[in-house]
Order: structure tokens, then C-alpha cells, then sequence
């Protein structure tokens, strides 16, 4: 599932010279500086190859336009990698699927153009036990929503929050019935506020596809929601 907020459809024209690869790009983030990162699968020259289901690449934004996308082999294993997200400009965590044999959440320090992994983040409870992983930062870099089939999902993947408390993080929550179902919802997007939340779901109104819904968080427990609503993906200009 490859979602991306954009300020205007003049950037998603942009985007298109980015995202035509024949390959599956997924997970896209819009660093500070304009700097796009995604999850590229099963490319040549990912670290496994193109046995690899996912390295972390980039594409720098140079005026107005992406340049060609390069991997980062700083934040990739030769296993499935995905960026989540900035807890400061230089300081990002980054979910692999497969470190020394363990789902880990790493974080990653920036050194001029290097990455240099710091520390596994110790998320108590944390498990995935599917192929599909997404998750999200808010601006703070104090709250993560993962969707992931895990501990408590009510039949597929859900969505689950987590806190930071100091370098570690709280165990991850569900976001309870308002938002989760026994079908799918994935790739989380929060708004800046993080009190909207953005994901897709095959859940509602009898449809078996995918549809990008949007909700809102009732109060600061997190498992308070407002009733998930179809997004009108043509009124989405300016999100």
C-alpha cells in the first residue's frame, strides 16, 4: 500500500519519474529538507538482491524536481526494511524485518551523508505475525501507530500505537473497535496536529478493495475514534 500527503498535485507530476521503477515502491516519507525516502522491493541492487523484499532508497529533491532514486545501504539489510520515520532531522528509526534473526525497531544516527545504527528501541510486546509491517511517526517523534497482525488484532492487521519513554517505548496498544475490524487496515498517515488519522481498509461498506478512510481521535487515550469516514480522494488537494 503506497500512500503519500502531498501539498499539491504539482509535486505528485514530479513524483512520477520517482515512482515508475518496475519495481514495488512502498511506504514513502518526505524528510525536511524535501528528501524522499520509500521501501523498494526485489531491485538488483538491494542488499539481498532481487530476493530482497525491501531496502530503504532516496530520492534528493533538487529545485523543483527528484533525482534518480539511489539505495541507502546504511538503513537496509538484506531482508525487509522500512523507514518509519524522524524523531529529529538526523535521527530516524527504521523496522527490519529480519536483524540477528529478530523483528527489531532500530534507530539510526546521520553523520554528514552516513547513517550509523544506534540502539534497538525496546518495545515490550512488539511482534509481527505477518508479511505486511507499516508505521508512523508524528511530528514529535514521540508517538508511533503501527499496523501490523499482532498481540490482540481482531482478526487481520490492525492498527497500534506506541509512546516513547525516553529510548524505549510503551507496549503497542490497539486502537480499539472504532478504527480496527477483523479485515485489513494499513499504512497509517497522521496529520500534523495527530489528532486525524489517515489509513486504508477493505473493511467498510461491503467493498472488497482498498479505500483510504479518515478519522478522527475523540481524546488523548488514543482508543477513541470517530466513526471512519471515506475519503474523496479528489477533495484530497492541500492535505
Amino acid at each position: 500500500a503506497f500512500f503519500i500527503s502531498m501539498p499539491s498535485y504539482t509535486q505528485v507530476s514530479e513524483l512520477s519519474r520517482v515512482l515508475s521503477l518496475n519495481y514495488d515502491e512502498q511506504k514513502p516519507l518526505l524528510a525536511a529538507d524535501g528528501t524522499l525516502y520509500f521501501t523498494l522491493a526485489f531491485h538488483p541492487e538491494n542488499l539481498g538482491g532481487i530476493d530482497d523484499a525491501g531496502d530503504v532508497w532516496l530520492s534528493s529533491k533538487v529545485e523543483r524536481e527528484f533525482a534518480l532514486p539511489r539505495p541507502v545501504k546504511g538503513l537496509s539489510t538484506p531482508f525487509y526494511d522500512v523507514l518509519i520515520g524522524f524523531i529529529h532531522q538526523d535521527t530516524v528509526l527504521v523496522y527490519h524485518a529480519n536483524l540477528d534473526n529478530r523483528q527489531v525497531v532500530c534507530r539510526y544516527f546521520k553523520d554528514g551523508l552516513r547513517w550509523t545504527k544506534d540502539a534497538i528501541q525496546q518495545i515490550p510486546g512488539f511482534k509481527t505475525n505477518g508479511d505486511y509491517f507499516s508505521a508512523v511517526l508524528d511530528e514529535s517523534g514521540t508517538i508511533m501507530v503501527l499496523a501490523m497482525d499482532s498481540f490482540g488484532s481482531y482478526g487481520n492487521e490492525d492498527l497500534y500505537f506506541s509512546k516513547r519513554m525516553g529510548n524505549n517505548w510503551t507496549r503497542p496498544v490497539n486502537l480499539g473497535t472504532d478504527i480496527n475490524t477483523g479485515w485489513q487496515e494499513l499504512s497509517p498517515v497522521l496529520s500534523p496536529e495527530a489528532d486525524t488519522i489517515y489509513f486504508s481498509s477493505n473493511a467498510y461498506q461491503g467493498k472488497k478493495s482498498m479505500g483510504l478512510y479518515i478519522s478522527k481521535r475523540v481524546d488523548d487515550s488514543w482508543r477513541n475514534w470517530s466513526k471512519p469516514e471515506l475519503v474523496n480522494t479528489s477533495e484530497m488537494d492541500g492535505i
